[in-house]
């Protein structure tokens, strides 16, 4: 990890119209849920 200065995860699905819509916590956790196991391997990586 220290040859690169940044890491990036991204999602490449449009986010709903209005992003203060009930749908919209909806939209976000299943997109954030995925990227849950890098984030878990990057956590034990930098507890290391």
């Amino acid at each position: 990890m220290l040859r690169y200065s940044a890491l990036w995860a991204s999602e490449d699905d449009a986010a709903p119209k209005v992003l203060d819509s009930k749908r919209f916590v909806s939209w976000a956790m299943t997109r954030w849920s995925k990227m849950e196991p890098l984030h878990r391997w990057l956590v034990d990586a930098v507890r290391q």
